[in-house]
């Protein structure tokens, strides 16, 4: 569906722009951002519309490249899978909790030590 996102970075009176192409099929398009100092970091914003052409979203991991004076950022998909409590309590039968309880009885038998909870 998407090609690439293809970034780079030039200088204009001291200040620092990037600009990105993306390829979509025929059609490419091209905006201009602009880093800005956030606390002891260098940002740059993305705009909504690129998150979901890209089908990324904030807290996602993006790989960095840099060849020459060229940016290029690209979404790293893992395949690690995030569950909730719920998820993995779900399929638990409650023999299988009984047992996990037997098992660390001991744990909650001890005294604290710190500030266990």
């Amino acid at each position: 569906m998407y090609n690439t996102l293809a970034m780079y970075c030039f200088c204009a009176i001291n200040v620092l722009y990037l600009k990105y192409i993306h390829f979509m099929a025929n059609v490419a398009f091209m905006i201009t951002l602009n880093i800005r100092k956030q606390g002891g970091a260098a940002v740059i914003t993305i705009p909504s519309d690129v998150l979901r052409l890209l089908n990324i979203e904030v807290g996602d991991t993006l790989a960095l490249d840099v060849s020459g004076k060229k940016l290029i950022i690209r979404p790293l998909k893992t395949s690690r899978q995030r569950y909730s409590l719920a998820e993995l309590l779900q399929n638990t039968s409650p023999e299988d909790m009984k047992a996990l309880k037997k098992e660390t009885e001991w744990f909650r038998k001890e005294k604290s030590i710190g500030r266990e909870i």
